[in-house]
């Protein structure tokens, strides 16, 4: 999968170079693809299947950081990004027996219709709580 995840990642970071230079340029930084990004949020796959954070503080002129993604985002954002790529499917943990789905959004993964839920991001069970 390795080979395959490093050629798909290249391929959709090359895409962004040529549709959106300023975001692509953000996204060297990272050295990975876009997963998903929105007001105050970039998240990347990088080749070796981590995925990194840069949340942005919109009264700030200041960038953030990169931040390596906690266990739980991870697999919320590839959750989420395997609705447009089902290539990412593979690299999604399988819900343990009886983990417990999330409080937050009841097991739906999302808050209101596609906002994805903070708590269990789009996984709908939270991976800390299975453990």
């Amino acid at each position: 999968m390795m080979d395959t995840l490093d050629a798909f990642v290249r391929d959709r970071l090359a895409e962004t170079a040529t549709s959106n230079p300023g975001l692509h340029a953000s996204l060297q930084e990272a050295g990975g693809m876009l997963l998903m990004g929105t007001m105050g949020i970039e998240v990347a796959l990088k080749p070796d299947g981590s995925v990194w954070v840069r949340e942005e503080d919109m009264a700030s002129t200041v960038r953030q950081p990169w931040r390596i993604a906690s266990v739980q985002e991870r697999a919320g954002f590839l959750n989420d990004a395997s609705e447009r790529w089902p290539e990412l499917r593979p690299l999604i943990p399988a819900r343990p027996s009886g983990a417990p789905s999330c409080g937050r959004c009841n097991g739906s993964g999302y808050i209101i219709q596609e906002i994805i839920c903070p708590s269990c991001r789009s996984l709908g069970w939270l991976v800390e709580s299975a453990a």
